[in-house]
């Protein structure tokens, strides 16, 4: 196996390597532990991601209600722009507000 890129890997295998290679800050409430919208660091955006996968890839039938695939899509966009906010300075004071508003 040649890999060339994270883009290339599992999701279960990235989550592994931001908890025990990485050394990415501990979830608020801890690894495995599901964060409530107001746990913003780091740790608790990957934790969402692998509840997210977990939720889909285990699920018992093959189907997701409309209402839970867009309430995930949802989080999962969250997820993403308090990573793109978080590089522009000016907006870091707002984020929290505008994402748990």
């Amino acid at each position: 196996m040649n890999i060339t890129s994270f883009d290339e890997l599992d999701i279960t295998v990235l989550y592994d390597i931001f908890r025990n290679v990485i050394k990415t800050p501990v979830p608020t409430k801890g690894w495995s532990k599901s964060p409530c919208i107001n746990d913003i660091n780091t740790g608790d955006d990957i934790e969402r991601i692998r509840i997210h996968r977990n939720t889909v890839c285990h699920s018992y039938t093959p189907k997701m209600t409309t209402k839970d695939f867009n309430n995930a899509a949802l989080e999962l966009i969250e997820v993403r722009l308090k990573d793109i906010f978080k590089k522009i300075p000016e907006c870091n004071l707002n984020t929290q507000i505008f994402l748990t508003n």
